[in-house]
């Protein structure tokens, strides 16, 4: 504090605006640029970009801000439970009288919290099925293009040429990336999808090799990022890893479609020998002369005999053409004995059959007088049939009991449809049915009527 603020500190008080400002300033002064170690938690992204969080240990917290710019270059994603070392400047907030720490980089604080993070990437990368080896593709024998994932400045690059070239010589594409730091993982799955993605004049490589030297842990890191997995699992193009030494296992070793010990080796595992090549031509051009040669020596075989077998056929061929001309002879003459004999029996039932017509007709002629002839017939005695019928009606109505009902008599019967015919045949107040000549109505018997014409004709009388 100089002499200046000593006496104004005499005279008069601070606002607290004043004093806000002048911690500020003391503080940003004194830590323009720091590295602190401590876990990350209270993670808090908000909609403008920016990340807010603290850092602690066992005794302190800190509070953290990363602004929106520099939170998408970040090699680490910020997460609750991290063991980090946070790059950046202290500085204050006089609102709230609080300090905190602007971050302008982060990396991992051990190599057991990168250990931590490779195995949960693992695992989740592991339920997707990407790891599965169902879903790898195969390399294919001899490529004709060979795309290479690396970086040019690298000896990796001219020892996979080499290799190539000592093998099978073919075209290769490269695709220069840097392969360790923050940006490396982003620059890596890139280029294996502009692999994928090449303009319709340029054609694709066959096979792609993503390649990088030993190191450790965290100069591999790059191949270990999710982005880099998903690249190669999204692939069309067979991939061959070829990352570190061969006691180092990264993901995209676990998701490629075949992971290679080194660079050298990738080269070896990518293309065919030569040499292998030529030597296996010549043995198939060697095994095809030796087999046309056979070939030729059967068919001769072959020919020769069938040209002895065709002599024989020949010669029993004349033999079955004499056969032939003669059964032609024979079987001319009988054909036409047949036809003769057949033209005959033509005539014949040509001639029976005018006979069977005129037999018809006059069957027709004799059917048509006989039908004329019943027709009267029944005629006649179906009129004589009716005639008796009519008089037989005639005399069924003079007799009709219903004819003496018109003069004024009745029919009595009992509930039952018994006919009744005196007066004790019904006991008394019994239901009767009495039928007149125009209908029929329902009664019972009286019991004074009863007495009175006890010695005379019973007669019923309906209520």
């Amino acid at each position: 504090m100089n002499t200046s603020l000593a006496k104004k500190c005499n005279k008069e008080p601070f606002t607290v605006t004043e004093i806000s400002v002048i911690l500020k300033q003391l503080i940003e002064r004194s830590f323009q640029l720091v590295k602190i170690k401590g876990e990350i938690s209270g993670v808090k992204k908000a909609s403008s970009g920016h990340i807010y969080f603290s850092l602690k240990d066992n005794r302190a917290v800190i509070n953290a801000v990363c602004w929106r710019g520099t939170s998408l270059k970040l090699p680490v994603q910020i997460e609750d439970g991290l063991e980090v070392i946070c790059f950046g400047e202290i500085s204050s907030y006089p609102m709230r009288s609080n300090y905190q720490i602007i971050v302008k980089n982060i990396v991992l604080g051990g190599q057991g919290v990168l250990i931590k993070l490779l195995e949960k990437l693992k695992q989740q990368l592991a339920e997707e099925g990407l790891f599965n080896i169902e879903r790898k593709k195969t390399i294919p024998k001899i490529p004709q293009r060979i795309g290479i994932v690396t970086s040019a400045q690298g000896a990796v690059l001219q020892d996979i040429i080499h290799r190539i070239k000592d093998r099978y010589p073919v075209n290769i594409l490269l695709w220069d990336v840097i392969v360790q730091g923050n940006q490396a993982a982003l620059l890596i799955a890139n280029a294996i999808n502009k692999f994928n993605n090449l303009p319709r004049n340029i054609l694709p490589p066959d096979v792609i090799i993503v390649a990088r030297g030993g190191g450790s842990i965290e100069d591999l890191w790059a191949f270990n990022e999710e982005i880099v997995a998903r690249a190669v699992a999204d692939s069309d193009i067979p991939i061959i890893s070829a990352v570190g030494h061969e006691t180092d296992t990264t993901i995209i070793d676990l998701v490629s479609d075949l992971r290679a010990p080194t660079p050298t080796a990738a080269a070896e595992l990518a293309t065919p020998l030569l040499t292998n090549l030529v030597a296996n031509v010549s043995k198939a051009q060697r095994n095809l002369q030796k087999s046309l040669l056979n070939f030729y020596r059967l068919q001769g075989l072959y020919l020769k005999n069938t040209l002895g077998k065709l002599s024989q056929e020949n010669l029993m061929f004349k033999k079955n053409e004499f056969r032939v001309q003669n059964s032609r002879e024979r079987i001319n003459k009988t054909l036409l004995q047949l036809l003769k004999f057949n033209n005959f029996r033509y005539k014949s039932l040509k001639l029976s059959l005018q006979l069977l017509y005129k037999a018809y007709d006059n069957k027709k002629v004799l059917l048509a007088k006989y039908h004329k002839n019943y027709d009267e017939l029944w005629q006649r005695l179906f009129n004589h049939k009716n005639n008796i019928l009519q008089t037989y009606d005639k005399v069924l109505t003079s007799y009709s009991y219903k004819n003496i009902l018109q003069r004024g008599y009745a029919i009595i019967r009992s509930s039952d449809g018994k006919l009744i015919k005196h007066s004790k045949d019904k006991k008394l107040h019994s239901q009767i049915e009495c039928e007149f000549h125009d209908g029929k109505i329902l009664g019972t018997f009286s019991s004074k009527v009863l007495q009175k014409t006890k010695k005379t004709k019973a007669t019923s009388e309906t209520k």
